[in-house]
């Protein structure tokens, strides 16, 4: 199983080892620790992180992102959340193509 320590994740996943290091702190993510007291993630925690950054970019508090993964039905409340996440993403993409629409007919009108 290949491990990454916390630089070589924050790398690898596009965050920074500050980034980590404070969602370790706050329980988001638990790294394995090795004799020598150096944090090692294995992909399950490349998972989460990942999960981590689609939850925040969608607005949630790390607390609820927290509560979320520990949750005993987290994988019922995550589809949950993604399926409302895409129903909201299309409704926005129509308004956006309403509006590209219009303005597209009003500089026609204008040449």
């Amino acid at each position: 199983m290949s491990t990454y320590t916390t630089g070589e994740l924050a790398k690898h996943v596009g965050v920074s080892v500050r980034t980590i290091q404070y969602y370790d702190q706050r329980g988001l993510l638990t790294p394995m620790t090795t004799a020598g007291g150096r944090r090692e993630y294995t992909a399950q925690d490349v998972e989460r992180l990942q999960l981590i950054l689609v939850l925040k970019g969608m607005g949630l508090k790390l607390a609820a992102i927290k509560d979320i993964l520990n949750s005993p039905n987290a994988t019922d409340v995550l589809q949950l959340l993604l399926t409302e996440q895409v129903q909201c993403l299309r409704q926005d993409q129509a308004v956006t193509t309403t509006q590209l629409k219009t303005v597209r007919l009003s500089q026609s009108k204008k040449r």
